[in-house]
Protein backbone atom coordinates (compact mmCIF):
# COMPACT_ATOMS: atom_id res chain seq x y z
CA UNK A 1 0.00 0.00 0.00
CA UNK A 2 1.40 3.34 -0.43
CA UNK A 3 0.65 6.48 1.84
CA UNK A 4 -0.12 8.96 -1.54
CA UNK A 5 -2.77 6.91 -2.79
CA UNK A 6 -6.27 6.03 -2.11
CA UNK A 7 -6.75 2.32 -1.21
CA UNK A 8 -9.69 0.21 -2.20
CA UNK A 9 -10.85 -2.79 -2.68
CA UNK A 10 -13.88 -5.60 -1.26
CA UNK A 11 -13.82 -7.06 1.92
CA UNK A 12 -14.73 -10.86 -0.16
CA UNK A 13 -11.25 -9.90 -1.21
CA UNK A 14 -9.21 -8.89 2.22
CA UNK A 15 -10.52 -9.32 5.33
CA UNK A 16 -10.98 -6.70 8.25
CA UNK A 17 -8.62 -7.86 10.61
CA UNK A 18 -6.61 -7.87 7.70
CA UNK A 19 -7.01 -4.58 6.75
CA UNK A 20 -7.11 -3.42 10.71
CA UNK A 21 -3.34 -4.50 11.17
CA UNK A 22 -2.29 -3.16 7.38
CA UNK A 23 -2.83 0.11 8.53
CA UNK A 24 -1.98 0.06 11.92
CA UNK A 25 1.19 -0.74 10.72
CA UNK A 26 2.06 1.05 8.24
CA UNK A 27 0.38 4.18 10.80
CA UNK A 28 -2.22 5.70 8.95
CA UNK A 29 -4.06 8.68 9.96
CA UNK A 30 -7.21 9.29 7.85
CA UNK A 31 -10.12 7.69 6.95
CA UNK A 32 -11.48 4.26 5.66
CA UNK A 33 -15.40 3.93 4.32
CA UNK A 34 -17.12 0.67 4.11
CA UNK A 35 -20.33 0.51 2.09
CA UNK A 36 -22.88 -2.20 1.46
CA UNK A 37 -26.16 -0.87 -0.39
CA UNK A 38 -27.02 1.81 1.64
CA UNK A 39 -25.39 1.56 4.66
CA UNK A 40 -22.10 3.36 5.13
CA UNK A 41 -19.49 3.25 7.91
CA UNK A 42 -16.15 5.13 8.47
CA UNK A 43 -13.05 4.05 10.65
CA UNK A 44 -11.30 7.19 11.76
CA UNK A 45 -7.09 6.22 11.70
CA UNK A 46 -4.56 8.71 13.73
CA UNK A 47 -0.96 7.17 13.58
CA UNK A 48 -2.57 3.79 13.10
CA UNK A 49 -4.38 3.75 16.27
CA UNK A 50 -8.23 3.74 15.87
CA UNK A 51 -9.66 6.60 17.18
CA UNK A 52 -13.53 7.27 16.13
CA UNK A 53 -16.02 5.41 13.89
CA UNK A 54 -19.39 6.51 12.36
CA UNK A 55 -22.55 4.86 10.22
CA UNK A 56 -24.98 6.05 8.04
CA UNK A 57 -27.22 3.08 9.68
CA UNK A 58 -30.60 4.20 11.87
CA UNK A 59 -29.76 1.56 14.29
CA UNK A 60 -26.33 3.18 14.86
CA UNK A 61 -26.87 6.39 16.12
CA UNK A 62 -26.11 7.02 19.38
CA UNK A 63 -29.68 7.74 20.63
CA UNK A 64 -31.04 4.51 19.43
CA UNK A 65 -27.41 2.98 20.53
CA UNK A 66 -28.37 4.16 24.11
CA UNK A 67 -32.19 3.25 24.19
CA UNK A 68 -31.15 -0.36 23.12
CA UNK A 69 -28.93 -0.57 26.33
CA UNK A 70 -31.17 0.63 28.56
CA UNK A 71 -29.03 4.12 29.17
CA UNK A 72 -32.53 6.52 28.02
CA UNK A 73 -35.84 5.58 28.47
CA UNK A 74 -38.19 5.89 25.32
CA UNK A 75 -39.54 9.25 26.51
CA UNK A 76 -36.06 10.73 27.22
CA UNK A 77 -35.40 9.35 23.62
CA UNK A 78 -38.71 10.76 21.92
CA UNK A 79 -37.55 14.60 23.58
CA UNK A 80 -33.92 15.06 23.13
CA UNK A 81 -34.74 13.62 19.14
CA UNK A 82 -37.00 16.53 19.26
CA UNK A 83 -34.65 18.51 20.54
CA UNK A 84 -31.69 17.53 18.08
CA UNK A 85 -34.00 18.03 14.91
CA UNK A 86 -35.11 21.97 16.41
CA UNK A 87 -31.81 22.63 16.91
CA UNK A 88 -28.74 20.77 15.21
CA UNK A 89 -26.91 20.40 18.94
CA UNK A 90 -24.74 17.92 19.15
CA UNK A 91 -26.56 14.80 20.63
CA UNK A 92 -24.50 14.03 23.27
CA UNK A 93 -24.27 17.69 24.74
CA UNK A 94 -28.53 17.80 24.70
CA UNK A 95 -28.04 14.40 26.71
CA UNK A 96 -25.79 16.27 29.66
CA UNK A 97 -27.98 19.61 29.38
CA UNK A 98 -31.19 17.62 30.06
CA UNK A 99 -29.58 15.62 32.71
CA UNK A 100 -30.05 12.41 30.98
CA UNK A 101 -26.09 11.63 31.41
CA UNK A 102 -23.09 13.26 33.11
CA UNK A 103 -19.94 14.36 31.14
CA UNK A 104 -18.13 11.05 32.20
CA UNK A 105 -21.26 8.84 31.59
CA UNK A 106 -21.22 10.24 28.20
CA UNK A 107 -17.83 9.95 27.40
CA UNK A 108 -18.29 6.19 28.50
CA UNK A 109 -21.18 5.89 26.41
CA UNK A 110 -19.56 7.38 23.06
CA UNK A 111 -16.70 5.11 23.43
CA UNK A 112 -18.65 2.02 23.76
CA UNK A 113 -21.09 3.27 21.14
CA UNK A 114 -17.61 3.67 18.65
CA UNK A 115 -16.57 0.47 19.53
CA UNK A 116 -19.87 -1.54 18.85
CA UNK A 117 -20.11 0.42 15.32
CA UNK A 118 -16.46 -1.41 14.39
CA UNK A 119 -17.64 -4.93 15.65
CA UNK A 120 -20.44 -4.49 13.90
CA UNK A 121 -18.36 -4.69 10.79
CA UNK A 122 -16.78 -7.80 11.76
CA UNK A 123 -20.34 -9.58 10.50
CA UNK A 124 -19.77 -8.05 6.59
CA UNK A 125 -18.35 -10.58 4.69
CA UNK A 126 -18.55 -8.56 1.60
CA UNK A 127 -18.54 -5.25 1.24
CA UNK A 128 -16.52 -2.30 -0.75
CA UNK A 129 -14.30 -0.02 1.59
CA UNK A 130 -11.93 2.87 0.69
CA UNK A 131 -8.94 4.23 2.36
CA UNK A 132 -8.03 8.41 2.07
CA UNK A 133 -5.24 9.96 3.80
CA UNK A 134 -6.72 13.04 5.71
CA UNK A 135 -6.34 15.10 8.59
CA UNK A 136 -6.33 13.80 12.70
CA UNK A 137 -9.60 13.31 13.78
CA UNK A 138 -11.24 16.27 15.51
CA UNK A 139 -14.08 14.33 17.48
CA UNK A 140 -13.43 15.90 21.22
CA UNK A 141 -13.85 11.87 22.64
CA UNK A 142 -11.93 9.65 20.53
CA UNK A 143 -11.47 5.47 21.13
CA UNK A 144 -7.46 5.16 21.08
CA UNK A 145 -7.65 1.83 20.75
CA UNK A 146 -4.77 -0.84 19.53
CA UNK A 147 -6.35 -2.63 16.19
CA UNK A 148 -5.40 -5.59 18.00
CA UNK A 149 -7.37 -5.48 20.64
CA UNK A 150 -10.53 -4.65 18.52
CA UNK A 151 -9.85 -7.99 16.22
CA UNK A 152 -9.73 -9.91 19.41
CA UNK A 153 -13.14 -8.29 20.61
CA UNK A 154 -14.36 -8.80 17.03
CA UNK A 155 -13.56 -12.53 17.19
CA UNK A 156 -14.77 -13.27 20.03
CA UNK A 157 -17.73 -11.86 19.50
CA UNK A 158 -17.96 -13.50 15.86
CA UNK A 159 -17.31 -17.05 17.68
CA UNK A 160 -20.06 -16.58 20.14
CA UNK A 161 -22.94 -15.90 17.54
CA UNK A 162 -21.54 -18.53 15.40
CA UNK A 163 -21.66 -21.18 18.69
CA UNK A 164 -25.24 -19.60 19.50
CA UNK A 165 -26.71 -19.82 15.79
CA UNK A 166 -25.34 -23.73 15.77
CA UNK A 167 -26.45 -24.41 19.36
CA UNK A 168 -30.18 -23.48 18.49
CA UNK A 169 -29.59 -25.33 14.66
CA UNK A 170 -29.58 -28.12 17.03
CA UNK A 171 -31.86 -27.98 19.19
CA UNK A 172 -34.61 -27.38 16.78
CA UNK A 173 -33.34 -30.67 14.34
CA UNK A 174 -32.93 -32.67 17.46
CA UNK A 175 -36.95 -31.78 18.54
CA UNK A 176 -38.25 -32.63 15.24
CA UNK A 177 -35.73 -35.65 14.17
CA UNK A 178 -38.14 -38.12 14.94
CA UNK A 179 -40.98 -36.37 12.83
CA UNK A 180 -38.57 -36.51 9.31
CA UNK A 181 -38.05 -39.21 7.24
CA UNK A 182 -34.74 -40.44 6.63
CA UNK A 183 -34.78 -38.44 3.28
CA UNK A 184 -35.46 -35.40 5.26
CA UNK A 185 -32.89 -35.98 7.53
CA UNK A 186 -29.70 -35.98 4.86
CA UNK A 187 -31.69 -33.16 3.36
CA UNK A 188 -31.88 -35.46 -0.26
CA UNK A 189 -35.37 -36.03 -2.46
CA UNK A 190 -36.62 -39.19 -2.33
CA UNK A 191 -35.40 -40.19 -5.91
CA UNK A 192 -31.73 -39.32 -5.69
CA UNK A 193 -29.06 -42.56 -6.90
CA UNK A 194 -27.18 -43.53 -3.99
CA UNK A 195 -23.85 -41.20 -4.44
CA UNK A 196 -26.13 -38.13 -3.34
CA UNK A 197 -27.17 -40.16 -0.49
CA UNK A 198 -23.63 -40.75 0.99
CA UNK A 199 -22.43 -37.26 0.11
CA UNK A 200 -25.32 -35.71 2.04
CA UNK A 201 -24.72 -38.34 4.95
CA UNK A 202 -20.88 -37.67 4.53
CA UNK A 203 -21.28 -33.91 4.50
CA UNK A 204 -23.69 -34.18 7.71
CA UNK A 205 -21.03 -36.13 9.53
CA UNK A 206 -18.50 -33.40 8.99
CA UNK A 207 -20.52 -30.79 10.48
CA UNK A 208 -22.34 -32.54 13.46
CA UNK A 209 -19.43 -35.30 14.74
CA UNK A 210 -19.78 -34.46 18.34
CA UNK A 211 -16.06 -34.81 18.85
CA UNK A 212 -16.00 -32.19 16.78
CA UNK A 213 -17.84 -29.52 19.31
CA UNK A 214 -16.46 -30.88 22.50
CA UNK A 215 -14.32 -27.62 23.05
CA UNK A 216 -17.61 -25.82 23.88
CA UNK A 217 -17.95 -27.47 27.05
CA UNK A 218 -22.11 -27.95 26.54
CA UNK A 219 -23.06 -31.13 27.62
CA UNK A 220 -26.78 -30.73 26.41
CA UNK A 221 -25.13 -29.79 22.97
CA UNK A 222 -23.38 -33.13 23.53
CA UNK A 223 -26.32 -35.43 24.06
CA UNK A 224 -27.75 -34.04 21.22
CA UNK A 225 -25.81 -33.96 18.91
CA UNK A 226 -24.64 -37.54 19.98
CA UNK A 227 -28.71 -38.48 19.32
CA UNK A 228 -28.67 -37.07 15.85
CA UNK A 229 -25.15 -38.59 14.93
CA UNK A 230 -26.82 -42.03 15.70
CA UNK A 231 -29.99 -40.74 13.84
CA UNK A 232 -27.89 -39.97 10.78
CA UNK A 233 -26.14 -43.45 11.39
CA UNK A 234 -29.08 -45.34 11.00
CA UNK A 235 -30.74 -43.31 7.94
CA UNK A 236 -27.59 -43.95 6.31
CA UNK A 237 -27.95 -47.73 6.72
CA UNK A 238 -30.98 -48.28 6.19
CA UNK A 239 -30.81 -46.27 2.64
CA UNK A 240 -27.54 -48.20 1.49
CA UNK A 241 -28.88 -51.16 0.99
CA UNK A 242 -31.32 -51.61 -1.92
CA UNK A 243 -33.43 -54.07 0.04
CA UNK A 244 -34.12 -52.19 3.06
CA UNK A 245 -34.33 -48.90 1.20
CA UNK A 246 -37.09 -50.44 -0.66
CA UNK A 247 -39.28 -51.54 1.95
CA UNK A 248 -38.07 -48.31 4.11
CA UNK A 249 -39.58 -46.68 0.88
CA UNK A 250 -42.58 -48.68 0.60
CA UNK A 251 -43.50 -47.96 4.05
CA UNK A 252 -43.36 -44.21 4.50
CA UNK A 253 -45.44 -44.17 0.96
CA UNK A 254 -48.31 -46.35 2.74
CA UNK A 255 -48.64 -44.07 5.55
CA UNK A 256 -48.74 -40.99 3.16
CA UNK A 257 -51.38 -42.56 0.88
CA UNK A 258 -53.20 -44.10 3.96
CA UNK A 259 -53.86 -40.69 5.10
CA UNK A 260 -51.99 -36.93 4.78
CA UNK A 261 -50.16 -36.77 8.34
CA UNK A 262 -51.24 -33.41 9.85
CA UNK A 263 -48.55 -31.74 12.78
CA UNK A 264 -51.35 -31.86 16.06
CA UNK A 265 -49.08 -28.90 17.17
CA UNK A 266 -50.15 -26.93 13.99
CA UNK A 267 -53.50 -28.08 14.43
CA UNK A 268 -54.05 -26.92 17.85
CA UNK A 269 -52.42 -23.71 17.20
CA UNK A 270 -55.21 -22.99 14.51
CA UNK A 271 -57.70 -23.96 16.65
CA UNK A 272 -56.54 -21.71 19.22
CA UNK A 273 -56.05 -19.06 16.36
CA UNK A 274 -59.59 -19.35 15.25
CA UNK A 275 -61.48 -19.14 18.86
CA UNK A 276 -58.68 -15.96 19.42
CA UNK A 277 -60.46 -14.44 15.78
CA UNK A 278 -63.98 -14.73 16.87
CA UNK A 279 -63.32 -13.43 20.67
CA UNK A 280 -61.81 -10.11 19.22
CA UNK A 281 -64.83 -10.23 16.56
CA UNK A 282 -67.31 -10.04 19.65
CA UNK A 283 -65.10 -7.44 21.38
CA UNK A 284 -63.87 -10.19 23.95
CA UNK A 285 -60.41 -8.22 23.50
CA UNK A 286 -58.96 -10.62 27.14
CA UNK A 287 -60.16 -13.86 25.94
CA UNK A 288 -58.99 -13.12 22.16
CA UNK A 289 -55.18 -12.17 23.61
CA UNK A 290 -55.64 -15.69 25.72
CA UNK A 291 -56.16 -17.67 22.74
CA UNK A 292 -53.81 -16.02 20.52
CA UNK A 293 -51.03 -16.36 23.31
CA UNK A 294 -51.77 -20.07 24.07
CA UNK A 295 -51.24 -19.97 19.88
CA UNK A 296 -47.99 -18.81 19.75
CA UNK A 297 -46.60 -20.63 22.52
CA UNK A 298 -47.61 -23.40 20.33
CA UNK A 299 -46.26 -22.20 17.47
CA UNK A 300 -43.70 -19.31 17.77
CA UNK A 301 -42.63 -18.90 14.18
CA UNK A 302 -46.01 -17.84 13.02
CA UNK A 303 -45.79 -14.43 12.35
CA UNK A 304 -49.73 -14.01 11.92
CA UNK A 305 -50.20 -15.29 15.58
CA UNK A 306 -48.08 -12.78 17.30
CA UNK A 307 -49.62 -9.80 15.24
CA UNK A 308 -52.99 -10.31 15.77
CA UNK A 309 -52.00 -11.03 19.69
CA UNK A 310 -50.11 -7.35 19.60
CA UNK A 311 -53.97 -6.18 17.79
CA UNK A 312 -55.56 -7.79 20.38
CA UNK A 313 -53.49 -6.22 23.56
CA UNK A 314 -53.87 -2.99 22.07
CA UNK A 315 -57.26 -2.74 22.49
CA UNK A 316 -56.71 -3.38 26.32
CA UNK A 317 -56.16 -0.83 28.79
CA UNK A 318 -52.32 -1.07 30.23
CA UNK A 319 -50.97 -3.40 27.81
CA UNK A 320 -49.34 -0.83 24.96
CA UNK A 321 -45.79 -2.20 25.75
CA UNK A 322 -46.94 -5.74 25.77
CA UNK A 323 -48.41 -5.09 21.93
CA UNK A 324 -45.33 -3.01 20.85
CA UNK A 325 -43.76 -6.98 21.64
CA UNK A 326 -45.93 -8.37 20.40
CA UNK A 327 -46.01 -7.03 16.91
CA UNK A 328 -41.93 -6.64 16.84
CA UNK A 329 -41.45 -10.38 17.43
CA UNK A 330 -44.13 -10.58 13.80
CA UNK A 331 -42.02 -8.38 12.08
CA UNK A 332 -38.78 -10.24 13.16
CA UNK A 333 -40.69 -13.47 11.47
CA UNK A 334 -42.01 -11.39 8.21
CA UNK A 335 -40.10 -8.19 8.08
CA UNK A 336 -41.71 -7.18 4.85
CA UNK A 337 -44.74 -7.18 6.13
CA UNK A 338 -46.14 -3.70 5.16
CA UNK A 339 -49.34 -3.87 7.86
CA UNK A 340 -47.10 -4.94 10.81
CA UNK A 341 -44.72 -2.13 10.77
CA UNK A 342 -48.30 -0.03 9.79
CA UNK A 343 -49.86 -1.23 13.25
CA UNK A 344 -46.71 -1.10 15.14
CA UNK A 345 -46.44 2.64 13.78
CA UNK A 346 -50.03 3.23 15.36
CA UNK A 347 -48.75 1.37 18.79
CA UNK A 348 -45.78 4.44 18.53
CA UNK A 349 -48.54 7.22 18.13
CA UNK A 350 -50.55 5.90 21.10
CA UNK A 351 -47.82 6.25 23.25
CA UNK A 352 -46.69 9.64 22.01
CA UNK A 353 -43.38 8.04 20.56
CA UNK A 354 -44.30 10.49 17.56
CA UNK A 355 -40.61 9.96 15.45
CA UNK A 356 -40.55 5.80 15.73
CA UNK A 357 -44.13 6.39 14.60
CA UNK A 358 -43.08 8.10 11.62
CA UNK A 359 -40.04 5.63 10.79
CA UNK A 360 -42.61 2.84 10.93
CA UNK A 361 -44.83 4.01 8.81
CA UNK A 362 -42.11 4.70 6.11
CA UNK A 363 -41.25 0.93 6.98
CA UNK A 364 -44.58 0.44 5.70
CA UNK A 365 -44.97 1.98 2.54
CA UNK A 366 -41.18 0.84 1.57
CA UNK A 367 -42.70 -2.47 1.50
CA UNK A 368 -45.93 -1.88 -0.02
CA UNK A 369 -45.77 1.96 -1.58
CA UNK A 370 -49.75 1.84 -2.07
CA UNK A 371 -50.44 1.52 1.65
CA UNK A 372 -53.14 4.43 1.77
CA UNK A 373 -53.11 4.13 5.54
CA UNK A 374 -49.43 4.77 5.96
CA UNK A 375 -49.74 7.73 3.64
CA UNK A 376 -52.11 8.98 5.29
CA UNK A 377 -50.69 8.89 8.84
CA UNK A 378 -47.02 10.20 7.63
CA UNK A 379 -48.81 13.21 5.66
CA UNK A 380 -50.80 14.22 8.96
CA UNK A 381 -47.72 13.82 11.22
CA UNK A 382 -45.04 15.74 8.95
Amino acid sequence: MSDDLNQEGNLNQQSLPQLLVSFSKEQKTGIVTFTKGDARKNIYFNNGSIVFASSSVTTDRLGDFLLRRGDLSEEEYEKSAKIYEGTGKRKGMILVEMGYLSPKELVSAIRHHITEIILSLFEWEEGHFKFKSSPPCEEVITLDMPANDLISAGSLRIEKEQASDFNKEITQLYEKKDSLTHYELLEVNVNVPFDEIKKAYLKKVKKYHPDKHDYMHNDTLNEHLSKLFSALNYAYNTLKNEKTRAEYDNSIFKIKKSKKVQDPNMILAKNHFKKGIDDFLKGNFWGASDSFRVATNIQPREAVYWAHLSLALSKMPKRTKEAEEAMLKAISLKPENSDYHMHLGLIFLSSGLKLRAIREFENALKFNPDNKKAKIELDRLK
